[in-house]
């Protein structure tokens, strides 16, 4: 069974601001508390195979995810590969609201491993999401 969920938020920045921040994998670090690193693997064209550590539930979890980007519209990914997670799907829809708007849709669909507490995938679909959320728009705002 998985864990899913979607939320959306608006950044006081154009859709263009935010996708650079987005597609910026390697500063996630800087600004999102629980990422220890991200470094992007490979890069060919619109798509970036990205490899992340984070601290969760007190356990450093490593995972590489494949990112396909289309430009100030949008970022879809899926699991390449991950020693916890059996699926992570998900993606970001960015789309104008208004004068220098973003409205801003993040989906996430989480499967863990058989051994791994059911916790992991709740906190990475639900609980976790909001903070998220929140970083990319101050980040995005403060880059704007």
């Amino acid at each position: 069974m998985s864990d899913a969920a979607t939320r959306s938020i608006v950044v006081h920045t154009p859709p263009e601001k935010l996708y650079a921040v987005v597609i910026d994998y390697e500063a996630y670090p800087k600004f999102l508390d629980n990422m220890k690193s991200a470094k992007v693997l490979r890069r060919d064209g619109n798509k970036a195979e990205v490899e992340f550590e984070v601290v969760l539930l007190g356990k450093t979890i490593a995972y590489t995810l494949e990112f396909e980007e289309t430009p100030y519209k949008g970022i879809k990914w899926k699991l390449i590969k991950s020693s916890f997670m059996k699926e992570n799907v998900g993606g970001w829809t960015l789309r104008p609201e208004g004068e220098g708007k973003t409205h801003a849709s993040y989906s996430l669909e989480v499967k863990v491993s058989l051994f791994i507490p059911k916790s992991v995938s709740t906190a990475l679909a639900g609980a976790e999401l909001p903070k998220v959320l929140e970083a990319f728009k101050k980040r995005a705002e403060a880059a704007a």
